[in-house]
């Protein structure tokens, strides 16, 4: 029989594990994000920022970056005040989830919409519930006051509006090839209850070019933990990809796709 003492050991020990995991994750992914602009990374550096970023030491910041709580452009801002924009970043992708006009009369600057069957000056947005991207088949809901949002053929969410077939958009995707732009994918990994998984997955995910932008741990047990992570991909095709090299690594006893 366990007791509530031995329970709450066992407790604390996920709970010292899962922030250890965090603070490898958010470590391996400032590390990345310093080297792709060029820029020292190191305890003395991030030390020098722990007052602007208000936090009382540089394993509080590994957390919470790991946990999705502060962004990397946060922290780059606070180490080199200036030195990168969010229209300058190298190494962080440009990630496109709305867009305001499609019309020939767009402000200077202005991104034209990547995706055809819109009459000018709709407001567009891709959905939250299925993430599409360009690859997947896609429609458009008209959605009074909002606009349109987009989403993948199969996404569940579609099923409420089965009897409006006039909000309905036939769409498609016309990104250009050598458009620099990102779009999330949410994934979800069966993975290893084990030091540095966060961070192994982590490194898979920026060698194969792609961006953990978010990540969540949904359950966890002695053996196993399920996690759903939020990458930044170029297209299906690249998700996919990193989805196959995430697969052949031994921490990964799953991972698949989420698409609602």
């Amino acid at each position: 029989m366990v007791t509530g003492k031995a329970r709450s050991a066992i407790r604390r020990t996920f709970r010292q594990m899962e922030r250890e995991e965090y603070e490898s994750l958010g470590e391996t992914l400032l590390e990345r994000a310093f080297e792709a602009e060029d820029l020292d990374f190191s305890e003395r550096i991030l030390t020098g920022a722990l007052p602007k970023l208000k936090r009382q030491t540089i394993e509080d910041v590994y957390f919470e970056v790991g946990q999705g709580q502060m962004t990397v452009f946060e922290i780059l801002q606070a180490c080199y005040p200036g030195t990168v924009t969010r229209e300058d970043q190298k190494g962080l992708p440009q990630v496109m989830r709305e867009w305001h006009d499609t019309g020939s009369k767009q402000t200077p600057g202005a991104r034209a919409i990547p995706i055809s069957g819109l009459s000018d000056g709709m407001a567009v947005r891709l959905g939250d519930c299925c993430h599409p991207m360009p690859g997947d088949r896609i429609v458009g809901i008209m959605i009074p006051g909002e606009g349109v949002k987009v989403h993948s053929i199969d996404c569940d969410k579609l099923a409420a509006y089965s009897e409006e077939p006039d909000r309905w958009l036939d769409l498609a995707w016309r990104l250009p090839e050598d458009e620099a732009v990102f779009f999330t994918g949410r994934l979800e990994l069966v993975v290893l209850n084990e030091m540095g998984a966060l961070a192994n997955i982590a490194s898979v995910v920026a060698k194969r070019g792609g961006n953990i932008a978010n990540l969540t741990i949904a359950e966890r047990d002695r053996e196993f933990h399920t996690m759903r992570i939020d990458v930044e991909v170029r297209d299906l095709r690249h998700l996919i990809d990193i989805l196959a090299s995430l697969r052949a690594i031994r921490v990964v006893n799953s991972a698949e796709r989420l698409r609602s």
